[in-house]
């Protein structure tokens, strides 16, 4: 399957809904990104998706300052996923 998409600001790109599905990609999940031969190859890490569960507020205080709001997408993913 190709497919043909457009890199939008800040080097964002929409995976089509025909390869999402294909390999069961959803949101949240982490996607290793690598070149080979001059090509970009994305590839899921399904088994690295994160999950989301509820806690009680006062224990979510000492996470405070782990969490931020807005910056640059792609400046933050690639200081967090750089290596």
């Amino acid at each position: 399957m190709t497919r043909i998409v457009q890199v939008k600001k800040k080097a964002q790109i929409t995976l089509p809904k025909e390869v999402r599905e294909q390999l069961q990609i959803h949101e949240g999940d982490i996607l290793e990104v690598r070149v080979e031969k001059q090509a970009v190859v994305l590839r899921p890490r399904l088994s690295d998706r994160v999950s989301v569960k509820f806690a009680p507020a006062k224990s979510l205080k000492g996470l405070a300052d782990l969490i931020s709001v807005g910056g640059d997408a792609v400046k933050d993913s690639e200081e967090t996923y750089d290596g």
